[in-house]
C-alpha cells in the first residue's frame, strides 16, 4: 500500500492528537488511525493481544465439542442434517422463529435425531457462553481506543479553575468519556460472570438427553466461582488480585450507584494558550477498592489520571484473560 492510499493520526495518552511519523521511543503509548479508502482503522502497540485471545476461545468451542460428542468425523456428519434453528432460534435477529415455532420443531425433529437433537442444542448454549465472550473482547477493545480517541478530538472551552494553567469543562464530552471507560468496566466483569459459567458446564457435564436442558449454569455468576476447582488458579482472574477487585468495585459502583463521580471532568492544561494535555482523574483505591468514608466513595487525592491507569488495566486484564482461556483449553 503507498503512502498516499492513507491519512494518519496518532492519537497520545496525553489527550493530544500528535503529528507524524511517530517513533515509539518519543511517547510510552499512543493510538494510530489510518483512513484507508474512506475506513478508520486503529492499531495501537501490543493490541496484537486481543486476536490471540480470540485464537484461544476458538479453541474452547472445539472443547465443548468434544465433551458432548466425542466423534469429532460422526458429529460433522450428523451436522450437515442438523436444522439451522438448532443454532440460530432464540438467539440471532435474522431468526424469526418464536418459542412456539420452536417447540413444535424441537419435537419434530426429535424424531428424526433422537436425543442428539437435545445434545446439540445444549452444545450451542455452552458456546453461545465463548461467543458472547469474544464480542465482549471486540466491545471492550473498541472502548479502550474510543476514549483516548475522543479525548484528544474533545472540544474545549478554557475557563480558569484552580491556577492560571489548569482548567477544567463538565460537557456532554466528558460525560460521554466517563460513560465510555464505565462501559469497559461493565464489559469485563460480564466476562468474569461468563468464564465462571464455562467452568461450571466443563466440571459439570450432562450425561444424559432425555429432553432440552437448561444449562448447568443458568443461574451461577462471578460470586459461585468460590464453589469452583478452578478458583485461585494462578496468574488467571480467578486469582485473589487487585485487578478484579478494581473491576469488581467500579462495576458495582456503575451499577449500583450511578457514577464514579457526580459530574465527570476533563482536565486541561494550558502552556502559552495551547492545550498540552487534556485527562481525567480516576478515583482513589484502597487494596482494590474505593476510598471510602461512610457514603463518601468518589475520592480523588492521588490525582491519578485514567489516561495513565487505562492502559495498564487494560493490558493486565488481556493478559490475565488469555492466561485464564489457556489454562481452561486444558482444564477437566
Amino acid at each position: 500500500m503507498s503512502e498516499s492510499s492513507f491519512n494518519e493520526k496518532y492519537y497520545s495518552k496525553k489527550g493530544i492528537i500528535l503529528g507524524a511519523p511517530l517513533k515509539d521511543e518519543d511517547i510510552d503509548f499512543y493510538i494510530a488511525e489510518y483512513d484507508v479508502m474512506g475506513e478508520k482503522r486503529y492499531f495501537y502497540d501490543k493490541d496484537e493481544i486481543i486476536m490471540d485471545i480470540d485464537s484461544e476461545l476458538v479453541k474452547l468451542y472445539d472443547k465443548f465439542r468434544d465433551i458432548y460428542f466425542p466423534d469429532t468425523d460422526a458429529y460433522y456428519e450428523q451436522l450437515n442434517s442438523i436444522p439451522i434453528f438448532v443454532q440460530e432460534a432464540g438467539q440471532d435477529s435474522d431468526c424469526s422463529i418464536d418459542t412456539i415455532d420452536f417447540n413444535e420443531l424441537t419435537k419434530e425433529f426429535f424424531e428424526i435425531f433422537g436425543s442428539d437433537l437435545y445434545r446439540h442444542l445444549y452444545l450451542v448454549d455452552c458456546q453461545y457462553l465463548i461467543g458472547t465472550i469474544q464480542n465482549h473482547l471486540c466491545e471492550m477493545n473498541d472502548l479502550f481506543i474510543k476514549f483516548y480517541v475522543d479525548i484528544c478530538n474533545a472540544n474545549v472551552i478554557c475557563k480558569e479553575r484552580f491556577t492560571d494553567k489548569i482548567y477544567y469543562q463538565v460537557s456532554a464530552e466528558s460525560r460521554l468519556l466517563s460513560s465510555v471507560v464505565e462501559s469497559y468496566f461493565i464489559k469485563a466483569y460480564s466476562i468474569l460472570d461468563l468464564l465462571t459459567k464455562i467452568i461450571i458446564e466443563i466440571e459439570n457435564p450432562v450425561k444424559t438427553f432425555d429432553k432440552y436442558e437448561k444449562l448447568v449454569s443458568s443461574e451461577k455468576i462471578w460470586g459461585y466461582r468460590k464453589k469452583t476447582k478452578f478458583n485461585n488458579k494462578q496468574e488467571t482472574l480467578f486469582e485473589d488480585c487487585e485487578l478484579v477487585k478494581i473491576i469488581e468495585s467500579l462495576r458495582n459502583e456503575t451499577i449500583h450507584n450511578g457514577s464514579w463521580e457526580l459530574n465527570p471532568k476533563i482536565f486541561m492544561v494550558n502552556d502559552g494558550n495551547n492545550i498540552v494535555e487534556k485527562f481525567m482523574l480516576f478515583p482513589d483505591f484502597e487494596e482494590g477498592r474505593l476510598s471510602c468514608v461512610k457514603n463518601r466513595k468518589h475520592f480523588f487525592s492521588k490525582h491519578q489520571k485514567i489516561n495513565d491507569v487505562f492502559v495498564k488495566l487494560h493490558f493486565l486484564f488481556m493478559d490475565k484473560l488469555l492466561t485464564t482461556i489457556k489454562e481452561l483449553l486444558v482444564y477437566d
